[in-house]
């Protein structure tokens, strides 16, 4: 839910410097002198409501544990199933390799690569 309104606010993602490069052919295309390119994807964030909004929205999920709808139910499933398999086995079915593996993995193919 952050991943992609983070990388569209943010100057130093991808995605940023691909607007910031954008704008830059823009303002000087149209002569455009009283803003940066960096100023002006700064005041354009602040109008891109979807990640603004997407950004705030998750903290309210997650500060006030706020789900509606079919999130809601399938939370109160998730909670009642994770109890049981607590209660019947003393812990929770998970192993530390779990874990450990797919983040070995990930950083060894991006060094590799």
């Amino acid at each position: 839910s952050t991943a992609a309104p983070m990388c569209v606010l943010m100057p130093v993602s991808s995605w940023g410097a691909s607007i910031i490069a954008t704008l830059a052919g823009l303002l000087v295309t149209y002569n455009i002198t009283d803003y940066t390119p960096m100023g002006a994807f700064v005041a354009m964030s602040l109008m891109n409501y979807y990640a603004v909004f997407a950004l705030i929205m998750v903290f309210i999920v997650a500060w006030f544990s706020f789900d509606i709808g079919s999130m809601a139910r399938l939370e109160r499933a998730a909670l009642n199933e994770i109890h049981d398999e607590t209660v019947e086995t003393g812990h929770p079915n998970g192993r530390v390799f779990a874990l450990i593996v797919p983040v070995l993995v990930l950083i060894i193919t991006t060094v590799s690569a």
